[in-house]
């Protein structure tokens, strides 16, 4: 039997809260950014959270299928002109992997004619100094998280030579990279500590690059562009492993409750507003440990 309702979405890649009640009649929907309590300076601006309403007259699936039809015709980057109609399909090869068994792997997907779209790369392949590992359980590879220089020790050619195989296959290449989560051991994060927020926690191998700062945000967009013109990147994978909440509060003074956050997303989107300027035909795959990111924006 059909129904009727509202289906809500929250623009906020940040923290953020609601509130939903009905009566007989109506429904009361409110929602803001979790924590904020600030003065605005002179001459400061910003945008908040966003929010897409839905109202449909279907039952449940018919109401879920509406709205997927909604994203994709009004929000989804697929399907638009010069971008493929669906996702991709991928093969995933571990970036610690020897650049030799990798191109070894693709010559297996191009000789029994795979009908995979896309070679991925996942983490691993980064850190000057990094060591080959067989997977993503062994090795300190992640420790080197921050330094996006490719491993010579595991890419001899810098990656160059397996991407060219992937291109000459007529496939596209996906690579792997968490940007804004940095250890503090690596060399950005020793040569420019004021580009950082930190947790405050001795024991926090962790820092956050805030990206609200101008030179990091430039450093970011830098090194991605740089590795997106090198190594022919079709598809940049952008994961995000910790809780930034943290990081953000620790940033803020008592009368600016919620300004590094709220800096930090706006930032956030812009980096990735001038990426697709950049580069129109980019597609950029939001990760965070399984999608603890997906928003309408």
């Amino acid at each position: 039997k059909n129904g009727r309702g509202y289906i809500f979405a929250i623009g906020w890649s940040g923290q953020w809260n609601s509130s939903i009640s009905r009566s007989n009649d109506s429904i009361t929907f409110k929602s803001k950014i979790e924590d904020t309590y600030f003065r605005m300076m002179p001459g400061e601006t910003f945008r908040t959270s966003s929010v897409v309403v839905m109202p449909y007259e279907a039952d449940v699936i018919g109401s879920q299928n509406l709205w997927r039809r909604l994203v994709k015709e009004e929000f989804s980057l697929l399907g638009q002109e010069g971008r493929p109609q669906y996702a991709p399909i991928c093969a995933s090869i571990w970036g610690g992997m020897k650049s030799e068994s990798v191109l070894e792997r693709i010559n297996l997907i191009n000789k029994n004619d795979m009908a995979f779209d896309y070679i991925w790369m996942d983490a691993g392949w980064y850190g000057i100094d990094t060591q080959t590992t067989p997977n993503e359980f062994e090795g300190d590879w992640w420790a080197h998280t921050g330094d996006w220089r490719v491993s010579p020790l595991i890419h001899p050619q810098g990656l160059r030579d397996v991407s060219k195989e992937i291109h000459d296959s007529g496939r596209k290449f996906l690579l792997w990279f968490e940007p804004e989560r940095v250890v503090r051991t690596t060399p950005i994060a020793v040569e420019h500590p004021e580009w950082f927020l930190s947790s405050n926690d001795p024991h926090d191998t962790n820092k956050l690059m805030n990206l609200a700062n101008d030179e990091a945000w430039n450093y970011c967009f830098n090194v991605l562009s740089d590795k997106i013109e090198e190594l022919s990147i079709d598809c940049l994978r952008i994961d995000f492993n910790f809780g930034p909440l943290v990081y953000w509060r620790n940033g803020d003074n008592a009368d600016r409750r919620g300004i590094s956050e709220i800096k930090y997303i706006n930032s956030f989107y812009k980096l990735w507003d001038a990426l697709l300027e950049k580069f129109p035909h980019l597609i950029i795959d939001d990760c965070a440990s399984g999608g603890r990111r997906i928003d309408i924006e």
